[in-house]
């Protein structure tokens, strides 16, 4: 008892909160870490905002370009003739949560009081979007194809104009909303990437499953609170 009350009393007293508060530091630090990785895989490094020019900014806005016209497929070349879509999988499926969230906003939501927008231009662009997905992603996934450029030209402008639509008429809510779910989206594409990039074909799967899902369940939420 004296040995192990000794032991307690040479302890500081800061010492419990501080290895309790550890992992929490730990997995702050490892999620800081990450959002920054996917700044650098983006063009963005944190440390050269300030010595951003506007040349950099043409220079990098040429570079995503470049890369949205590419009809090259842009899956690892290790994964040709070993892996495949499935036409009846999760990640296959998830290519229609576009669809269906651009059916409830033709249907549920038509009527809505409080919706901002056009409701037949934001539905159709959500279905064409899961048709183009599922061709992009799903049928010609491996290969190279013209479908590949559509798919990544046509999903960039309708977030851009879904968002220059929606956000300058939401209140503060509702644009901490968007800006939430399009982070989410953002970070998933980046996991997506970074799987792709290491080659794990689980890791792409799954992410690029959950990038397909995440955007348009966020669009719903929005819209139910329209009603």
């Amino acid at each position: 008892l004296e040995r192990r009350w000794g032991d307690t009393c040479q302890q500081p007293p800061s010492a419990a909160p501080a290895a309790a508060a550890a992992p929490a530091a730990q997995q702050r630090h490892r999620f800081s870490r990450d959002f920054f990785a996917h700044l650098r895989y983006f063009g963005m490094d944190h440390n050269d905002f300030r010595k951003t020019t506007s040349d950099d900014c043409l220079e990098r806005a040429q570079g995503h370009l470049a890369t949205m016209m590419n009809t090259e497929s842009m899956s690892p070349v290790s994964w040709r003739g070993v892996h495949s879509t499935k036409f009846c999988s999760l990640y296959s499926a998830s290519c229609f949560t576009y669809a269906i969230v651009g059916l409830c906003v033709l249907t549920m939501f038509y009527e809505a009081p409080r919706y901002k927008g056009n409701q037949f231009i934001d539905g159709t662009l959500f279905i064409v979007q899961s048709i183009l997905s599922f061709i992009a992603d799903v049928c010609v996934f491996g290969t190279r194809s013209i479908w590949h450029a559509v798919d990544r030209t046509y999903a960039t402008t309708v977030t851009l104009f879904l968002t220059s639509t929606k956000m300058f008429s939401l209140d503060r809510f509702e644009v901490m909303m968007f800006a939430l779910v399009l982070l989410a989206g953002w970070y998933c594409l980046g996991k997506s990437r970074e799987a792709r990039l290491l080659a794990s074909w689980d890791g792409y799967m799954f992410w690029h499953s959950v990038w397909h899902v995440s955007l348009p369940l966020g669009y719903f939420l929005w819209c139910c609170t329209t009603l």
